[in-house]
């Protein structure tokens, strides 16, 4: 049985922990990662890192409870193309609980889409 997402939003300090938990569990090739290191690793690399910018988000999903069941994050860089420079959003870790699969992954992927930047990789 698949489930709704409730909420599609940005990710946020306070998510880390489930966030990780998620990553653990829809992640086979991570489980060597202890739960802190993985902590530590996505607020590095989607919160704090050089290119950080809240404009350009990684993003959430939430079930009917407000448990995050998805995650999509994303790399924001600035790059230049004919001599102008552009925004660029890199996905990485794209990720959703097994019984949200579906419709949870095509809305995380939608919001990312609608985003203000100007290339999409």
């Amino acid at each position: 049985m698949t489930h709704r997402v409730s909420l599609v939003r940005p990710f946020a300090p306070g998510d880390i922990p489930r966030v990780a938990e998620l990553h653990e569990s829809v992640l086979a090739a991570s489980r060597h990662l202890s739960m802190e290191n993985r902590r530590r690793y996505l607020g590095k690399v989607f919160l704090e890192n050089p290119w950080y910018d809240d404009t350009l988000p990684s993003l959430v999903a939430e079930g009917e409870h407000g448990r995050i069941v998805g995650f999509l994050g994303v790399l924001p860089r600035r790059m230049s193309w004919n001599g102008r420079s552009i925004k660029v959003a890199i996905v990485s870790q794209y990720m959703v609980e097994p019984s949200y699969r579906g419709l949870t992954g095509l809305l995380l992927l939608k919001t990312f889409l609608a985003g203000p930047q100007d290339l999409s990789m």
